[in-house]
């Protein structure tokens, strides 16, 4: 039986139609490291004498809400947040450094703006096996942190209909364009034109997308940039099967609406994190 994960995303519904663009990048390995060309550098980790001089007593802090803002202790990156009815949310995407992620075209500058995408096995801090086998993530936790910072997790699906649910009926702003920060999305700046905003400023981030390959294992393409975002959730629905992933259901939104689709895991997307 196959499995799917859910995930909430703000997006054009043509994204996941299949490109033959010639821009598309190619790649043997699904197993990918991330590297400096991809925001990494060998200066930003300590060296191993002196982590051992590390205490193994450091306990990370939680992050706090400070000013309308929380710093992430692993790196120091500072994200604005955003307190909607009952939740507080990152108001930008995450930007925290691991395997199996990736900047947009692998370009440090799109990462710095728009965070990173990731698979959902790194967003949710599991082992790569998990791109195709199944975690429990409904039964086993309430809060699954992941790569969240401490005090933080990934959000289940159900926190996104709240959160859905909350700006359209009790902030009277019944288009999904509230959920956007409109300056950054050139296509909908005359639609969404006097819709107030929510807090929540999604920006368009597109994706990193796996295909079969014809003469490699896997074709890769980074698409959508500037025409959608996609956000994972914790959340799993079983529905199929596969041996080399599992599909993905993708709660979908534009100013028109909201919808659902279903990528895979091998997908790369953004992540938000939610406060515990």
């Amino acid at each position: 039986m196959l499995k799917k994960i859910s995930v909430f995303s703000i997006a054009l519904l043509a994204l996941w139609a299949c490109s033959d663009d010639s821009s598309v990048n190619s790649t043997n390995n699904e197993t990918e490291k991330v590297s400096s060309s991809q925001g990494v550098s060998s200066s930003s980790f300590e060296s191993s004498s002196s982590m051992e001089n590390i205490s193994s007593e450091y306990e990370e802090p939680v992050a706090e809400v400070v000013d309308g803002k929380i710093t992430d202790s692993r790196d120091g990156q500072v994200y604005p947040v955003v307190t909607i009815g009952d939740q507080i949310w990152m108001a930008a995407n995450l930007n925290y450094a691991v395997d199996s992620s990736w900047c947009y075209n692998d370009s440090l500058e799109y990462c710095e703006k728009r965070g990173r995408l990731y698979q959902w096995h790194a967003a949710m801090d599991l082992p790569i096996s998990y791109i195709h086998d199944y975690f429990d993530s409904k039964d086993t936790v309430k809060n699954h942190r992941g790569i969240c910072p401490k005090g933080w997790h990934v959000p289940k699906e159900y926190e996104f209909n709240i959160l859905e649910h909350y700006v359209q009926f009790n902030l009277d702003r019944g288009e999904s364009c509230a959920f956007l920060k409109v300056s950054e999305w050139e296509d909908f700046k005359e639609a969404c034109e006097g819709i107030p905003a929510s807090g929540f400023d999604a920006i368009p981030s597109g994706i990193r997308k796996v295909y079969p390959g014809v003469t490699k294992a896997y074709t890769v393409e980074f698409i959508g940039l500037d025409e959608a975002t996609v956000f994972w959730t914790a959340s799993e629905v079983v529905s199929g099967s596969s041996y080399d992933y599992k599909y993905i259901d993708t709660y979908m939104c534009n100013f028109r609406g909201f919808s659902y689709n279903n990528p895979d895991s091998r997908v790369a997307a953004s992540l938000r994190c939610v406060k515990d």
